[in-house]
């Protein structure tokens, strides 16, 4: 366990240095981490939402198709 929260931590340090929204998806589309800017979007739920599993999800059902 302490090895996955290194890890997440790591990573999301690396994509706050990214000026735009960034998000890293484990198996199944599952957010692993996100930056600030990507947090945003999902606080808009424009673009895209995270269910309720921690799934990206697309709003636009078909950008939804497109990504899966």
């Amino acid at each position: 366990m302490q090895a996955a929260a290194a890890t997440e931590a790591m990573l999301t340090g690396l994509i706050e240095r990214i000026d735009a929204a960034a998000v890293i998806l484990g198996p199944d589309a599952r957010v692993v981490a996100l930056n600030r800017q990507a947090e945003a979007l999902v606080r808009r739920a424009s673009l895209f939402r995270i269910s309720l599993p921690g799934r990206l999800a697309f709003r636009n059902p078909d950008h939804e198709a497109s990504f899966r």
